[in-house]
């Protein structure tokens, strides 16, 4: 990379539509698209498409994908507990009061 000043953004936007393709597929980006079925093209089956970007955006592309799943998780109350944490349960585990 070279520093100049400019942003990916800034080329997007006065790129024409080689210029995209060019980032895109720069960035290791691939849409795959598979055979749909006869008569199926009044709406896209999401099933059929698979986008990816492979490359130097996978490190920054999981650790989106950790966060996101993360806030979710959260949403739900259902997240992990913080390392070094403890809880209190409310009801006693019969279990380990038997022990």
């Amino acid at each position: 990379m070279i520093p100049t000043g400019r942003t990916h953004a800034d080329e997007w936007h006065q790129g024409d539509t080689q210029a995209r393709r060019a980032m895109l597929i720069d960035a290791g980006a691939r849409l795959t698209v598979r055979r749909g079925t006869k008569g199926g093209w009044r709406t896209l089956d999401v099933r059929r498409v698979d986008f990816t970007i492979t490359g130097e955006l996978d490190p920054a592309i999981e650790e989106l994908a950790t966060v996101e799943t993360d806030v979710e998780a959260e949403a739900r109350n259902d997240a992990p507990p913080a390392p070094g944490s403890a809880m209190r349960l409310a009801e006693p585990a019969r279990e380990l009061v038997a022990a």
